[in-house]
């Protein structure tokens, strides 16, 4: 499950809420027919009656919250789609949770470590590299530096910036 979005508060009387979308495609939105709430019981599906999106927002009517207050019982609740749900993407675009856990080469096939995180900043996002045996790499996720990526080998190949590990 991928999180989508996040309850900010009621809206209005009649069980609408304002969602903050946690996504690059806010749009998706539209092609949903359901969010998921993790409960203490499991997993809830919430299904759309109506739905209008603003941006990185949207206000959303579902079936099952009738009242104002079923809306505000859901304030600060992240909800989920499957991984079925999630756009498809071209062929040189990646979602940051399918890149942890890839092995991480250099251009001489010199393994360099595992990827255990992508950081999100304005200028560049970085892709985070544990080393065996140094410090973390931290390498700008652009062309220059990401030669190739192969999901289905769970690897990823950089042109590491000299000096930035050890080898």
């Amino acid at each position: 499950m991928y999180v989508f979005g996040e309850v900010l508060k009621a809206q209005g009387i009649n069980g609408e809420v304002k969602i903050r979308i946690i996504s690059s495609f806010p749009e998706h939105l539209k092609n949903l027919h359901k969010l998921l709430l993790k409960n203490d019981s499991g997993l809830a599906e919430l299904h759309f009656e109506k739905v209008r999106i603003d941006n990185q927002f949207a206000i959303v009517k579902f079936k099952e919250i009738v009242d104002r207050n079923g809306a505000e019982a859901l304030k600060g609740e992240f909800l989920y789609i499957t991984q079925n749900e999630l756009t498809l993407l071209p062929d040189d675009e990646f979602y940051y949770h399918d890149l942890i856990g890839l092995d991480a080469y250099d251009q001489a096939d010199r393994f360099l470590g595992k990827v255990v995180d992508v950081e999100e900043y304005p200028a560049n996002d970085l892709v985070i590299i544990r080393q065996e045996d140094g410090p973390e790499i931290q390498v700008p996720f652009v062309r220059q530096f990401i030669i190739r990526v192969d999901l289905d080998r769970k690897k990823i190949v950089i042109d590491p910036i000299d000096g930035l590990t050890k080898i």
